[in-house]
Formats: structure tokens, sequence, C-alpha cells
């Protein structure tokens, strides 16, 4: 047998009809990445900043670390790399550009440049454009104008200060051409906010007419900006030196009125324009008005028992213009763990978020700039534990306020003082409550309630924390049956301080009186420390609601004994014995007496006001 030679055998095989043998396997890709920008080009004004995402993907078996680099930067421009993260093969880098103040406008071709060990960088292409920052300026505007006032009567237009390029100064505001007898009023008269008010009252000698009027805007280094209101009066007919305005109260509102001119006959009286106009002569006189809202028919007898002094000094304006352009606003809380929740107050709008229910909304948030003041507390009652201030936001309706985080730096622990109740009585129950009143707008907000002891700790904003124009405001409240008393201070700094209370009203007596209708008529003893107006209501307590309300001044009510009485309005003309609570209604009645400051505005410095309530049924 012959042997083959190896080489042989293979040539046989290949060569005589075999198999082809395999390809090679090819090389292995080269490693590379590429990258990716979610913009060309983009701008940035001066002193802004803006993002660009930066996407880099892997590929060819890499897996090594980028590094990422920013060319061509002009000066002025910072390139600040974050939020890196890896998901597989891709990697995403947020890059935000910052503009300096400084930096000069114009366009900047970059390169944005990925590198990794072994692989080609890959290149980015981007467009910088620098624009140039507004100047500092602002600009008046007008919100509720033209608007038409009765003679006697008043109205309000809003003023905005729409500020632009960083300016902070502050403006001061005027009025120019009102005629005579038409007074106008601003408020504030200069600010560095962007809301002011202002206040219109025609005179009820001022001739019907139409009256431009000029608000004026000044400030250092700026051209005066000006804005026009436009004032149009119309005529009231009759005559008196008693005006009761009701024209800011929406129709129908005031539906019958009457008064009495000393010891004299009730006498009716027709509202024009939502304006009552009468004349008194003897030392002290009543007014008497039904008032309804809208189609509701619920209603409100109201009766003022006032000297012609008192009641003939100025008009008597009701229903004060609320607010304008109130906005909604939405917020979240962090930070809050268990039974944690928030008491929380922007420009008087209020909102109670908690650990459950961390989003909150606000309703009625004013134009403006506003401070936002929040407290985090355990349970109800409770003391504050962490508490946020935040300043001067104008957040746009339907905006969100960034989160409020009670676990971040920015809460901050209470300040804490003692409190030291003097006036008290044993068997008074006691509460307090504190307030934190906001900005020279005095916007009010709830930090706490607890119950109080006459020597009690208080919690409140520490100092390094508040503004000038930032008050305090303690309320006590002391009750014992059917009879309180309360006293609420303002003060700036939270230290150790003494808060008396009022005296308690006098045996009050109420007495059912004769007529078509449910009569009463209350006597007491009036301690002279009360000096505002007394008020005795009753209200019926089933069906529909059928409401009195007696208010007499210290000055009618002529000395320290007290007696009030609802009129017999059965025989004058225009009225409806159903206005009244029916006679054996059931009722519940109230007399509530003030005293103290009660003319000083809420935020200035040691502002007492000082109230004495006694209640129950007939």
């Amino acid at each position: 047998m012959k042997r083959i030679v190896p080489w042989l055998a293979i040539g046989l095989l290949f060569g005589c009809g075999g198999a082809t043998p395999p390809n090679p396997p090819p090389p292995p890709a080269p490693g590379m990445i590429s990258l990716a920008l979610n913009t060309g080009n983009t701008a940035i004004q001066q002193g802004e900043s803006a993002p660009v995402t930066v996407l880099i993907t892997r590929a060819g078996g890499f897996t090594g670390a980028v590094t990422l680099t920013v060319e061509g930067l002009p000066a002025g421009v910072t390139a600040a790399q974050s939020n890196e993260t890896t998901a597989g093969a891709t990697t995403t880098i947020t890059l935000t550009f910052s503009v300096g103040a400084a930096a000069a406008p114009g366009l900047t071709n970059l390169t944005i440049r990925a590198r990794g060990t072994g692989v080609a960088d890959a290149i980015g292409s981007f467009g910088l454009t620098v624009t140039a920052a507004p100047l500092p300026s602002y600009e008046l505007r007008a919100t509720g104008s033209p608007i038409t006032i009765p003679q006697g009567g008043n109205g309000q237009v809003a003023l905005t200060i729409a500020r632009s390029g960083g300016f902070a100064g502050n403006v001061t505001l005027t009025v120019e051409g009102a005629p005579v007898g038409l007074a106008t009023s601003l408020s504030p008269t200069a600010t560095t906010g962007t809301t002011a008010t202002l206040t219109i009252v025609a005179g009820a000698a001022l001739p019907a007419g139409t009256y431009p009027l000029t608000i004026r805007g000044t400030t250092a280094a700026l051209a005066d900006k000006v804005v026009g209101v436009t004032v149009t009066v119309t005529a009231v007919t009759g005559s008196g030196n008693v005006v009761f305005d009701f024209s800011n109260c929406g129709s129908p509102y005031a539906i019958w009125g009457a008064y009495r001119d000393g010891s004299g006959p009730w006498t009716p009286v027709t509202a024009t324009a939502g304006v009552f106009r009468f004349s008194v002569a003897s030392p002290l006189a009543e007014f008497a008005y039904v008032i309804r809202q809208g189609g509701s028919s619920v209603t409100t007898t109201v009766v003022h028992f006032m000297t012609r002094a008192e009641m003939s000094a100025a008009p008597i304006v009701a229903c004060p213009t609320l607010p304008v352009n109130a906005k909604i606003i939405n917020g979240s809380v962090t930070g809050l763990t268990g039974q944690q929740a928030v008491l929380l107050n922007l420009g008087g709008a209020v909102g109670s978020p908690s650990a459950l229910f961390p989003t909150f909304t606000l309703a009625g948030v004013p134009n403006g700039d506003r401070d936002l003041v929040a407290y985090r507390f355990a349970t109800i009652p409770a003391a504050t534990d962490r508490i946020i201030v935040r300043r001067d936001l104008n957040i746009a309706n339907g905006g969100t306020i960034p989160p409020l985080d009670f676990g971040a730096a920015e809460a901050v622990a209470p300040a804490t003082a003692t409190m030291t109740i003097a006036g008290s009585v044993p068997g008074e129950a006691m509460l307090q409550e504190m307030y934190y009143l906001a900005r020279s707008s005095c916007d009010r907000g709830l930090m706490y309630l607890t119950a109080a002891l006459p020597t009690s700790p208080i919690f409140g904003v520490p100092s390094a924390s508040q503004r000038p124009d930032d008050y305090h405001q303690i309320r006590i409240s002391a009750a014992t049956g059917g009879s309180s008393r309360t006293v609420t201070q303002s003060f700036r700094a939270l230290i150790d301080r003494i808060v008396t209370l009022g005296p308690s009203l006098g045996n009050p007596v109420v007495t059912l009186l004769g007529a078509n209708y449910k009569r009463l008529q209350a006597s007491f003893g009036f301690p002279i420390e009360y000096t505002a107006p007394v008020l005795f209501r009753y209200i019926t307590t089933t069906g529909i609601p059928r409401v009195v309300e007696l208010n007499a001044t210290p000055a009618w009510v002529g000395s320290t004994a007290a007696v009030v009485t609802m009129p017999d309005f059965s025989a004058v003309a225009g009225w409806s014995d159903v206005w009244a609570p029916a006679i054996g209604a059931p009722t519940r009645w109230a007399i509530v007496a003030t005293g103290g400051d009660v003319k000083v505005p809420s935020c200035s410095e040691g502002v007492r006001v000082i109230e004495a309530t006694v209640t129950a049924t007939n």
C-alpha cells in the first residue's frame, strides 16, 4: 500500500469537489464615541444663564471615561458641568452657560469636545449669542381706568410699577390735575415694590363731568414716567349733611333706608347710585338700612346710633374696594414627616399643606412683590419648630413657587421669649395666637395657636430674618361661660413682655319688646376703656338667617350704663317685617365692645386693641 503524502492528501481533498474553507473572522470594530447637542445655538442675555444638554454615546466596546470641554468661550462667559448621568452606553451631561454682566454682546461659535483614552475625539458645534441686558427702567400702568364715581362717592384704581432691567429704585408717586372737590390719595406715595393704590373721593358738591388725572412717577437718574386716569363723576339727586356711601357694594345691596333726627319720627330715605343723603340737626341721630347681596334671601338690618358730629363729619363708606387682579399660586413643601404640617401666608393668602398632602394652592394673592412666611409644626395646637421666609416674590398668575424644603438651611429655628398675661381671672380658659405681619402692606399670617397660661412661652421670627417693616402680633383670648375677652398687640422684636386684657362688660340683660317682629333691647355696663362703637347683634338659629346689628358709639351712649334697642319700624314706609327675626324665632345674641388703638395701623410698635364679648340665646 502506497503512503500518501499529507500535503497531497489535503490537495486532493479540496481539489476534488470538497468544501471551501471558511473565511477568517473580521477584526473587531474600533472603539469610538459620538456627541450630540439638544440645540445648535442659543441666545443668553448679559447676567443670565441657560442650560444645554450634551449626549455622549460609546460604541465598539469602548467603556472608558469621557471628559467634556468647551473651546472658544468669550471673555465673561463660563460653562459649568452638572447632572452627569450614565445609562448603558449613553452619558448625559448638562452644560450651563453663564454670561457675566460685562460680557460683550455678539455671536461666538464654540466647539464642544469629548475625549476618551484610545478613541478619536467627538466634536459638536454650538453658536452662543450674547445679548445686551436692558437698561434699568420702569413703566406706570393703571387698572380700573376710566372709573365712574357718583357725587359723594369714592373708588380705587390699581397702579403697577412695571420694572425692567434690574431697576429696584424707590419711585415717588404724585397725582396731578385733580380739581377742587376731587380728593385723591396714594398708598404708598413712594415704593420700591411694584404696586400702589389710588383712592378717589368725589365731593358731594363737585359738578358732574369727566376729569383727567395724571399719575407721575419720579426716581433718581431716570426720566419721569406718567400714566393717565380718567374719572367720570355722575350727578346724585338729593342733599343733606350726612352721606352713607354703598356705591362699591354692588346691586342690590342696601334695599331700604331710614333716619331719625333726635327724638323725631323715622323718615324713609332713598339711595341714589348707592348713596344715601339726608340732614340731621339734633345732637343725636340714627340711621337704619337693610342689606341683601345679589339674589340671596338672607337679610341684615343695621342701625347706627351716633352723634350728629360723628354722622356728618365725612361720608361713611361701606364695602372698601378689594385688591384687584388677585392671583392663584401653586406650591409644595418637603422636609415633613409623620404628623407635621405647615401654615403659610403670601400676601394675605393662606395655605396649610402637610406631610400627607404636601401640595397647596393659594387663592387671592395680590399683584406685586410679596413675602412668603411659612411655619412648620407637629400637631395643632402646637408651637412652630421651623420657619421659612422668602422675600419679594412676584409669581405670575397660575405659576408655582419653588418647593419649600423644611429640611434645608432655608428653614431656621424660631426665636423664643416669655409672655405674661395680666388681668386674667381664675376659671378662664386662655388661648394664644401668634401672627406675623410682613412688609409695609401688613400681610397677616397665622404662625401658631395653642393654649395659654398666665405665663407662657411665645415663638416668632428671629431678628436676623426680619425686615424693619415686619411685626409680630400676639392675640390672647380668655373665656368663661358666655363671656370672653381678647387683647391683640403688635411688636417687632420677640422679647419678654406683658400683655394686659381689658375689663369685662357689666351684667348684660337682654329683654324682648313689643313689635310685629322680634325686637330686643340690651342693657349692660360699658367700661370707658372701650372707645369704639359697641355692637349688639342677634341672628335666627333656624330657617333663613335674619340678622340685626345695632352699632352705638360711646358718645351716643353717653355713660358707662348702655342701653341699645332695636327700633320699631312697623309703621315706616317701605319696611318689611320679614327682614327681622319673627316673634318667637329662636335667636343667638352677642354684645361686642372694642377699645384701644383701633384707628392705628396694626404694623406699628405697641399697637394694642382690646375686645369684650358676651353671648347667649333668646
